[in-house]
């Protein structure tokens, strides 16, 4: 859900203002360093609100990349209530992103574009957009700040966007490039939400980011993302096309 970032070596910046150039080198260094492939991962989300009342998710989700196109699948598992709604994300590098939900308690799919992808995403406070991978290519980024640990850039959506969001300020650690913390703004630029990464966990030799927090900044709400279990390096059988269909999403995986 979250991609994984990773750098060797962090290089300091002599001068205090850098080119929208060297802020994208950055991030794609970042996406570069991401493990690749197919996974399979148990994720946890426990959503508070702002009077301290708890709700959990549980789910599956299953990645398959190939060449430049990502597809995802979400099967959740629990609470019972919830179990079997399923949803899927199909991006192509280049084109905007495609998602869908399956609701088994009326049977239908339902395609999140628009509006709806700046809903809540299984009652917690992240949304679907939040789940999008960010094209890099058509946004703009700016090196805005730099310390002695980390570097800070922002990052705009390109023209023909309908995110929600009309700027992104992303801390990455000089130490390995990850994230630390992402703060969205509205289109307004008002502070919105706010990203903080609690853990970072090595499996299978790469860096992971195995918990999250995003928080409401208005609502006063906040939702805790845990990696519980991965399996990286998951061989295409295990991972068909038909999973990622809107009929594959009706039916359990096998």
């Amino acid at each position: 859900m979250v991609r994984l970032l990773l750098v060797a070596l962090a290089i300091l910046f002599t001068a205090p203002v850098a080119q929208a150039e060297d802020a994208r080198a950055l991030l794609e260094r970042s996406v570069e360093a991401q493990p690749t492939g197919n996974s399979v991962q148990t994720v946890r989300l426990t959503a508070t609100s702002k009077s301290g009342k708890e709700k959990v998710r549980e789910l599956e989700m299953r990645t398959r990349s190939q060449d430049d196109r990502v597809r995802v699948r979400g099967d959740v598992t629990a609470p019972e209530g919830m179990a079997g709604t399923t949803f899927s994300l199909d991006a192509v590098e280049g084109e905007r992103a495609q998602m869908m939900v399956f609701l088994p308690a009326v049977g239908t799919i339902m395609h999140m574009s628009g509006d709806k992808k700046r809903g809540s995403f299984l009652g917690t406070d992240f949304s679907f957009e939040d789940l999008e991978p960010v094209d890099i290519e058509t946004a703009r980024h700016e090196l805005v700040e730099e310390t002695a640990q980390s570097w800070v850039v922002d990052t705009r959506p390109g023209q023909g966007s309908d995110s929600a969001y009309g700027r992104v300020r992303t801390t990455l650690s000089k130490q390995d490039l990850l994230p630390r913390r992402i703060h969205f703004f509205d289109d307004r630029d008002q502070p919105v939400k706010e990203l903080v990464v609690l853990e970072v966990r090595q499996v299978e030799g790469t860096a992971l980011l195995a918990r999250m927090e995003m928080r409401d900044l208005k609502k006063g709400s906040r939702t805790l993302m845990e990696v519980l279990d991965v399996r990286l390096a998951v061989p295409d059988e295990e991972l068909p096309d038909t999973l990622f269909t809107s009929d594959g999403l009706r039916e359990p995986v096998p």
